[in-house]
């Protein structure tokens, strides 16, 4: 098929393009972008170019910009470009080369998008491009969503040269004598998409000359097994999951009843840091006594009696300050709202888990609200000694990854509640009490900073690191 009419078939397949499209088209200089570019342009839709440079190669990265610049003016069409300072960007947010030039170029390209007009923006990504990225994850280790290939369409982000192989690409712009610049990096080993360009793609294709249409079937069956998968794993979730603040639950029973557990938990343990393997332990976990505990970078794991909890790492926060009933508190884990109002008889007062009633005339302000400590004590309400706290949080089997969480609050030295467990006799509502101060617990109100439980390709758009190319 022409490559003109290869890649209308495919814009009107995946509906990548739909009027009125305005795409800004990535271009680098290099040859897939050039024949992008000159296709779109061909089929008829208002372009402009958009030109990165990061300063990475000296007079080359120069000559690239004049390249697209003359490029531009030739075709008559917009031109944008940007000079990034690469490196210290790098250097300050620890990035290597690559990842820094992505970010930077994506950011630049959304403020175009958003300012310019345009609808979409084209990259030049092709079928071996998308080969490449295949094979790549393959070697790492992956699961579904490595193997699905290069999307066609990410967001405002399209890449319609997915309908061309690399080969086809060249034949196009030989046919056409369009010019291009070439990249210095492209006949070296040094990065993997070029190892794998070199010397595994060409014996590949001894094997199968059709290799990259073969590979995207593949990806294309792939994508759709992964949808079927997604809309599993968010079954599961609804069956089994459910949050408290910054606290994720996982109910035992349901995920133990699926017989490919092990897949199923580490798709939904995955946002949280945990690898294949942490979660090959823990589903083994699930069938032993509780007390099993795992970590990720950034969550803490534990295997309780009838739910696997998850908590972030981070500490639960510095104590607060409360001068008056008119404040309110937050952090990380919950909102704390305050409020007086008088005694009345048939007043009823929230448990303890949600909240609490005290004497006013027993607080004394200003009072403190902290994350409990080793050696803290109350005198639990009904009873008549007193209780450490640590005693407390066992005998209502709090996780172990839930205690430091545990907070309380304190006035003229003393507990007056253990937040969400128990309050004091000592501060308790009596008949003769004149005023209550009431505490009432809430989520955050900005909501948790936590990861989604769900796996990020659930649809169409779904997507997951490539080898990013203008």
């Amino acid at each position: 098929m022409d490559p003109l009419a290869a890649i209308q078939a495919f814009i009107a397949q995946h509906g990548l393009l739909p009027p009125p499209a305005r795409p800004l088209v990535a271009v680098s200089g290099g040859i897939d972008s050039v024949v992008l570019a000159h296709l779109l342009r061909r089929a008829g839709y208002p372009i402009g170019l958009a030109h990165a440079n990061f300063g990475l190669r000296g007079p080359e990265s120069e000559a690239d910009e004049a390249f697209v610049r003359q490029l531009a003016a030739d075709w008559q069409l917009p031109f944008f470009t940007q000079r990034f300072d690469t490196q210290p960007y790098a250097r300050t947010h620890q990035l290597s080369i690559q990842v820094a030039a992505r970010q930077l170029r994506y950011a630049w390209f959304a403020q175009l998008l958003a300012q310019g007009g345009y609808s979409h923006l084209a990259t030049a990504h092709h079928q071996t491009d998308s080969a490449e990225t295949m094979l790549y994850n393959l070697a790492k280790g992956t699961g579904l969503a490595g193997l699905h290939g290069i999307r066609p369409r990410q967001g405002a982000v399209v890449r319609p040269l997915l309908a061309l192989t690399r080969a086809q690409v060249e034949a196009y712009a030989q046919a056409q004598g369009l010019p291009w610049r070439e990249d210095s990096t492209n006949t070296t080993d040094k990065y993997a998409r070029n190892q794998l360009r070199h010397h595994v793609l060409p014996p590949l294709r001894q094997l199968n000359p059709q290799l990259e249409a073969a590979l995207a079937q593949t990806a294309e069956k792939i994508a759709a097994v992964e949808r079927v998968f997604a809309r599993e794993v968010a079954r599961l979730a609804q069956a089994c999951h459910s949050q408290q603040g910054p606290v994720h639950y996982y109910q035992i029973a349901p995920l133990q009843a699926e017989p490919e557990r092990l897949i199923l938990l580490a798709t939904l343990l995955r946002p949280f840091g945990f690898n294949y393997e942490q979660s090959r332990q823990i589903v083994h976990s699930l069938d032993h006594p509780p007390g099993g505990q795992f970590r990720s970078a950034s969550y803490w794991l534990v295997r309780d009696r009838a739910q696997l909890v998850l908590c972030p790492l981070e500490p639960p926060g510095a104590p607060l300050t409360l001068s008056s009933p008119a404040e309110t508190a937050e952090t990380n884990d919950f909102s704390l709202t305050i409020s007086t109002l008088p005694h009345q008889a048939n007043l009823i007062f929230p448990g303890p888990e949600a909240g609490c009633a005290l004497a006013a005339e027993a607080l004394s302000w200003p009072l403190v609200l902290r994350p409990w400590q080793p050696g803290d004590w109350l005198q639990p309400l009904g009873l008549r000694g007193r209780k450490k706290v640590s005693d407390l949080l066992i005998e209502r089997k709090v996780p172990l990854n839930l205690k430091p969480r545990v907070w309380v609050l304190v006035s003229g030295g003393q507990i007056a509640w253990v937040l969400g467990h128990r309050t004091s006799e000592r501060f308790k509502v009596q008949p003769t009490t004149q005023t209550i101060v009431a505490f009432s617990l809430a989520p955050p109100s900005q909501g948790p900073a936590t990861p989604e439980v769900l796996p990020a390709a659930v649809g169409p758009e779904g997507g997951w690191r490539i080898f990013e190319r203008f």
